[in-house]
């Protein structure tokens, strides 16, 4: 079976892979593994081969499943693709020469970089409840991170609570509230990193009136962009797991020809 990078025909994934593979390689394994070709420009999902003697109802939930696997696995690369997109234009509009223009560039590249952020955490999310509801080991209502804790991934879990205390309050902060951070006259900016508050809908004046660490906003973009593939990657491998022993307690067998 040929390698991931040599057989999609998708341009995106084209465009994307060589940097989303850096720090989330299982990407392309996963594809590999569970998902299926390209024919021409359209994915075409593997063949899932079902044994007759099980039930019409779970065949077709596990038919339903593997396709909403597939989809919200590419809407995963996707977002990923757009993070490290919007990235690279906060980065280039510090050049612009206009101030008003720079300032209004950035903070648009940087709304965007955080929701795209957001929305592939969500698909990780997403991803283990359709592997959960499959399975046939798994306890009912076994939340991803409660998965994590039971089955010796503490550490996992607490990088994931970490990288959500910031990045994703991060996002919410912004996105649901002002453009607050400040433009410097050097032409760098720089942004608080949340705090974690009790309260619901801090503001964003609120942070800015704490004494808080500051960091150069591309760099911590950056950083937030790394630390959750690095996150998808370890986590995904543990669905990629879970799902094999799935197929296997069912006795589906995936046809890659």
């Amino acid at each position: 079976m040929k390698k991931f990078l040599e057989t999609t025909q998708d341009r995106i994934e084209q465009l994307f892979a060589s940097k989303i593979l850096v720090c989330f390689p299982y990407y392309g394994e996963f594809w590999e593994k569970f998902i299926g070709l390209r024919p021409g420009n359209r994915l075409l999902p593997y063949r899932l081969q079902v044994p007759s003697e099980v039930k019409k109802k779970d065949k077709k939930q596990l038919l339903r499943g593997h396709e909403e696997i597939s989809m919200r696995h590419y809407t995963l690369f996707c977002q990923l693709a757009g993070a490290h997109f919007q990235l690279e234009k906060a980065t280039d509009s510090l050049a612009e020469r206009s101030e008003a223009m720079r300032h209004f560039l950035f903070w648009e590249a940087f709304d965007n970089f955080y929701q795209h952020l957001g929305n592939a955490r969500n698909q990780m999310y997403g991803i283990w409840d359709v592997v959960h509801s499959l399975s046939k080991c798994l306890p009912d209502k076994l939340k991803l991170k409660d998965y994590l804790e039971c089955s010796g991934q503490k550490v996992l879990r607490e990088k994931l609570n970490r990288w959500e205390g910031e990045a994703k309050t991060l996002r919410d902060d912004i996105v649901h509230f002002a453009r607050g951070g400040a433009p410097y006259g050097d032409g760098t900016y720089w942004i608080p990193v949340p705090l974690r508050r009790k309260r619901r809908n801090m503001r964003w004046s609120e942070t800015l009136s704490n004494s808080v660490p500051v960091q150069e906003a591309t760099k911590k973009m950056e950083k937030d962009l790394r630390e959750l593939e690095s996150i998808l990657d370890a986590v995904q491998r543990l669905i990629g797991d879970e799902l094999q022993k799935t197929f296997q307690a069912m006795g589906v067998v995936i046809c890659y020809e």
